[in-house]
């Protein structure tokens, strides 16, 4: 029988800290100051952009933001935008989760009634006063609005095997 003997791998020395820490300066080292200012401040630019479509959201303004922001070249004309419609929305002055609160059922508010309103005008129930009653001249104008009632198109092609004969 043979016998086979696995010698270990090696251990790797440990590097020390003080020559990782010239390898990492190495690198930050090479790129120079102005640019990494103006990452900087395009950084900020866009995390404001970010907390401002936050806020739009907590407003219930919901939007695709790639789209609504694409015709703006610049952060800063992308932020004035942004603060505009915020303004719009009716969020002045300093932004909080309670006023957001309030805009936002203001504004479901809003669209439930309009959805209301719209489901009136489209049954025809646009009384303000819900009496129910409808003159003679109202259901005869809604009936001649309305197309007479066609007979189905399966009733005159179903077979169902009886040539109109009883054979019981």
């Amino acid at each position: 029988m043979s016998d086979l003997i696995d010698e270990p791998p090696p251990k790797k020395g440990r590097q020390t800290s003080a020559s990782a820490d010239k390898k990492t300066k190495a690198k930050f080292s090479k790129a120079t100051k102005a640019p990494a200012a103006a990452a900087k401040d395009l950084d900020t630019n866009e995390a404001e952009i970010k907390r401002l479509q936050g806020w739009l959201v907590k407003c219930g303004i919901r939007k695709l933001w790639h789209r609504e922001l694409a015709s703006y070249d610049s952060p800063k004309a992308k932020i004035k935008h942004l603060k505009d419609m915020l303004k719009d929305a009716g969020m002045d002055g300093r932004y909080s989760v309670e006023k957001a609160k309030a805009i936002k059922e203001q504004r479901e508010l809003a669209a439930d009634l309009e959805a209301v309103t719209e489901g009136a005008k489209k049954w025809g129930h646009e009384d303000d006063e819900g009496e129910g009653k409808a003159d003679d001249s109202d259901a005869a104008s809604a009936a001649e609005a309305r197309p007479k009632r066609r007979p189905a198109a399966a009733s005159r092609l179903v077979d169902f095997g009886d040539s109109g004969e009883d054979s019981d």
